[in-house]
């Protein structure tokens, strides 16, 4: 989702007429699927040494949500409801994972430790449109 080009082939389909439309269905597929994936992680701290996987999985959730709002695409319940995020991980999410993907997009590459801190001091991205 870092390279723009490669998300819109995946957030966009080429109709039998040839027009390009937004592709929400797979969207929301994916953030269901990636939140079905995120519940498995959340009591596995000795399979998931530092929550590697489980951080890795909301990078690329909030890379889909940012990539999202770039395109214009409406998703409906939004991205911390499709992926069933309460309490501790909604505050992951919004506190963490979407300012290290914004920041990741923005880069167009995995950050430094440096770097991450820098976004994460940000946080204007708290909150869910």
């Amino acid at each position: 989702f870092i390279d723009p080009k490669i998300s819109k082939t995946i957030f966009f389909k080429k109709t039998n007429e040839g027009e390009t439309k937004r592709n929400v269905q797979r969207v929301e597929r994916m953030l269901k699927e990636l939140g079905k994936t995120l519940k498995k992680f959340q009591h596995l701290d000795a399979s998931d040494t530092g929550s590697f996987v489980e951080a890795s999985l909301f990078e690329i959730s909030g890379m889909i949500h940012l990539r999202c709002q770039e395109y214009g695409i409406k998703l409906k319940p939004n991205t911390v409801k499709l992926l069933g995020l309460k309490g501790q991980q909604q505050t992951m999410f919004l506190q963490m994972a979407i300012p290290f993907a914004k920041g990741t997009i923005a880069k167009g590459r995995a950050l430094t430790t440096a770097e991450a801190q820098h976004f994460w001091q940000e946080r204007p991205w708290n909150a869910i449109n």
